[in-house]
């Protein structure tokens, strides 16, 4: 067969041939296994002419040794092959994307790197920027986004679906490789329905040892073959072919588009194919009407919705509130674009990938870009990713009640606050977007999405990205980077630095304006080059949709008081509410890159907002609201926001202090000498200090914390070999929690007052004095997230029943779950429910409660119960 691949190769010279898992043997790689690299070096000795064309992919048996034994066989095939790129993806991370040509992009996914227990490869990801496996999935999603107009390969070890031995339904999900493996199921779900919102996605696998062709809910699976021993495969209900010998695929590119898939297999000694079938259609020839682009008026009349979709009854407005419907629906003023004039001249790059709204990235001649984004959100697209991520929703959902109701809270947002947002920001000194409102009609300019985006209202703005040197609101730089970037930056933030003052700034300027939804991807930030060398980053705030947001009604009120994380849900008014639960989206962030921050560090950026945002400022942003629209609300959102000014600087204490009760510290990836400092009067200090050639230097960190406020730290040491020093005494201790990381660190704990060491288990670590310490593998406690933090949440439902036997029922549950280091999911989880009941007087208290890892992996569960002699619980007998 490998003769026969060979020969393919050779007819073809713009062929690419993939090698799809388990590629040295069936035991794994060992650099001591003679057996392993022969296997090897006979792929070499036919495939070496093509090594520029060929990419191995790791597979189950690749990862039996380990990343070690991984690496080493990635460096074994580089050499063999002289190919740098021949193994992909490379380190043992888990993507890796190769443009084939203009029309097919290949993305590679170490699935093997998805389904392993990184409990037992701890050092899995050292070399990695995806860190966990929700940050995989985005990036898979957003990859395939960035190939929209493309066909798009994944190739991967283990297949979504399969009708041959790890797909059959009797092995009961036992073993990691079956697809009804807990596990497995999750990862195939989750691929395939990413998969499933896109047009052009083709899975190409190994795994099982035959040639199978799936179609799964209309996505095009192929099981590609293979060479060794064979394994059969049944024919089953979504499956178009099932061969089972030796044998290899081909997949065929033709210049109308299409793509077809061949199966050649050694009983006709691989000269024709056994099974072939379309995959991908030829392109669709698009030919656009005459749209008369040159009577189209200035100006027109419009609205977002048609009022009789927002039209509501008075017992609907009563429980859900009246938010902004009437702005939504009422006609504005507003001129209109041709996309082939605007800016001099816009082209379309592609659709955007947003979660909330549709919206397309366009391009001027000089290359700048620009994000269209439509004034109306989509609830089918917000539920797909954050409530649906294992099941795809067919575009007729809209039509139910519960997408209808979820699209009817996004009312609850200005329609019209974003066009405010640049003269408050210019007052302020904070970036920001040029943000511009358009009717964007039917044109040529549309193309193919002119059904889907013509004829609306959009904004436009300048994308946030590299290329706007020339723009002062956005930092006047050409280097722009986002927060993922930047995350992994701060893993040396010896060498960078944050403007913290502007990033404090920013975020009381967000809570003025009412904008909770601060999420780590609504930021960018402009890198400015410092005379030190050193990179200042500043923030850049993205997507303003949520300014202004107004949550009326009885409904969502009684959501936020049982539910507090629910919270951010506000009236905006002239107050501030629930600090925490406002900022909850935006926390992470917050305790990221804020390391340096005083309690008048906030207070100072809250006078200098005080003394600029003027009424004269505020005056002239809010002219930017439409005309048309109710001018009564556009009263009240300005009452509110010189409210919220009026008490900017309580609000600033008050979010010092909630990011000042737990923080986190994080090292670099270097070594670092970390000393912490027990003062009187509960004050701690955390100093950080490079070491180099063995030597304590270059202090980064130096900040003083205080009990009355922190009640704890946790200090990651991140990667290398760092060094943990305590000393000193103090009357009242700060908790710490040291978590290590990577690599062999040295402890000299001097005072172990309230304080725990975690670190690995299977590594060497230097203790040179006793502390209390917990070694474990535990991937997720040895590892820093950023979005892990220390959030508590407490709530108190009603009890309220009536029945013939008790009468009624009264009562409470008090519900609190808390969420420190040590997780399984939670740290522990507490219910105590009091209930009186009339009829009999009685009674009832029951408790129950859950307290994670009391061994490892394994929780303890607790439930208790009180009931006074007046209780009964009537029994009915045995059923018969």
């Amino acid at each position: 067969m490998v003769t026969a691949l060979a020969k393919a190769l050779e007819k073809d010279s713009n062929s690419t041939l993939l090698l799809l898992g388990n590629n040295a043997s069936t035991t794994g790689f060992s650099e001591k296994k003679n057996s392993a690299k022969s296997n090897l070096d006979s792929y070499a000795s036919v495939f070496k002419p093509f090594s520029e064309r060929m990419y191995f992919i790791p597979g189950y048996s690749d990862w039996k040794h380990g990343l070690k034994s991984l690496k080493a066989q990635e460096d074994y095939l580089e050499d063999l092959f002289d190919n740098k790129n021949v193994f992909q993806p490379e380190k043992g991370c888990p993507i890796e994307k190769i443009e084939i040509n203009d029309n097919i992009d290949l993305l590679i996914l170490d699935s093997q790197w998805a389904l392993s227990d990184w409990d037992k490869i701890p050092n899995i990801n050292d070399h990695c920027e995806i860190k966990n496996k929700t940050e995989f999935y985005v990036e898979v999603e957003h990859e395939i986004i960035k190939s929209q107009g493309k066909t798009v390969l994944i190739a991967m070890y283990h297949p979504i679906a399969s009708y041959g031995k790890h797909g059959n339904s009797y092995a009961f999900g036992i073993g990691s490789q079956n697809l009804n493996n807990t596990y497995y199921k999750e990862y195939s779900k989750r691929l395939l329905t990413i998969a499933q919102q896109s047009t052009n996605v083709v899975f190409l696998s190994g795994h099982e040892q035959n040639m199978q062709f799936i179609v799964e809910k209309n996505i095009p699976t192929i099981i590609s073959g293979a060479g060794g021993k064979i394994q059969k495969a049944k024919q089953g209900s979504n499956s178009l072919a099932a061969i089972n010998q030796k044998g290899y695929t081909k997949i065929i590119e033709y210049k109308n588009g299409a793509l077809w898939m061949a199966f050649y297999g050694e009983s006709n000694n691989f000269t024709t194919p056994l099974f072939a079938s379309e995959i991908i259609q030829a392109f669709d020839k698009v030919t656009l009407p005459d749209f008369n682009e040159t009577t189209t008026p200035e100006y027109v009349k419009a609205s977002i919705y048609e009022p009789e979709e927002l039209d509501r009854s008075g017992f609907y407005k009563m429980l859900w509130g009246e938010h902004f419907r009437k702005d939504y629906a009422t006609a504005i003023n507003v001129k209109t674009a041709l996309l082939d004039t605007l800016y001099g001249g816009l082209s379309i790059i592609r659709k955007g990938g947003g979660h909330q709204t549709n919206s397309l990235r366009l391009e001027t001649k000089d290359g700048r870009e620009f994000a269209m984004r439509s004034a109306k959100k989509s609830a089918l697209r917000f539920i797909q990713y954050f409530l649906f991520k294992t099941q795809y929703l067919e575009p007729d959902v809209e039509d139910t009640y519960f997408i209808q109701l979820l699209q009817d809270y996004w009312t609850t947002a200005n329609p019209y606050g974003s066009l405010t947002i640049g003269d408050l920001s210019d007052a302020l000194d904070i970036y920001h977007a040029n943000t511009e409102m358009y009717y964007i009609p039917k044109q040529k300019a549309l193309d193919i999405y002119n059904d889907a985006f013509g004829d609306k209202i959009y904004f436009i703005e300048e994308r946030i990205t590299d290329g706007h040197g020339d723009v002062a609101s956005l930092g006047s730089t050409n280097t722009i980077e986002s927060t993922t970037d930047l995350l992994d930056k701060l893993r040396r933030k010896d060498k960078i630095a944050i403007n913290e003052s502007l990033y404090i700034r920013t975020r009381l300027f967000d809570n003025i304006i009412g904008d909770f939804d601060r999420h780590a991807d609504q930021w960018r930030w402009a890198v400015q080059k410092q005379e030190d060398g050193t990179d200042l980053y500043e923030a850049i705030p993205r997507d303003r949709d949520q300014a202004y947001a107004d949550f009326d009604g009885f409904m969502l009120g009684a959501l936020t008081v049982l539910s507090p994380p629910m919270r951010f849900m506000q009236r905006y008014d002239g107050t501030y509410n629930s600090t925490r639960w406002f900022n909850d989206a935006g926390d992470d962030v917050d305790f990221a890159v804020l390391t340096k921050h005083t309690q008048e560090d906030w207070l100072r950026e809250a006078r200098f907002i005080k003394e600029n945002l003027t009424t004269e400022v505020i005056d002239k942003a809010f002219s930017n609201f439409p005309k048309e629209i109710d001018q009564t609300k556009v009263a009240r959102t300005k009452k509110a926001l010189l409210g919220r000014l009026a008490k900017v600087e309580e609000n600033a204490v008050s979010i010092y202090e909630y990011l000042r009760t737990c923080v986190i510290v994080t090292g670099t990836d270097k070594d670092d000498h970390f000393v912490i400092t027990r003062k009187p009067d509960g004050i701690t200090n955390v100093s950080i200090y490079r070491i180099k050639k063995g030597e304590k230097t270059d202090k980064y960190l130096d900040v003083d914390y205080d009990k009355s406020i922190t009640n704890e730290i946790w200090i990651y040491g991140l990667d290398d070999e760092d060094i943990f020093e305590v000393n000193g005494k103090s009357n009242k201790y700060i908790k710490i929690k040291i978590i290590g990381g990577q690599n062999n660190d040295t402890y000299r704990i001097n005072n172990k007052r309230n304080l725990r060491v975690f670190d690995q288990k299977s590594k060497p670590n230097t203790f040179e004095t006793p502390v209390s310490k917990t070694l474990s593998d535990n991937y997720d406690l040895n590892t820093y997230y950023f979005k892990k933090n220390r959030r508590d949440v407490r709530n108190t439902l009603p009890i309220i029943a009536l029945n013939p036997d008790d009468g009624l029922k009264v009562g409470a549950t008090f519900n609190y779950t808390k969420n420190s280091l040590q997780r399984n999911p939670f740290t522990a989880k507490h219910s105590l429910s009091l209930a009186y009941i009339t009829e009999t007087s009685g009674v009832q208290i029951d408790y129950s409660g859950e307290f994670a890892n009391v061994f490892e992996k394994i929780n303890l569960g607790i439930e208790a119960g009180y009931s006074s002699s007046s209780y009964t619980n009537n029994f009915f007998g045995f059923w018969k």
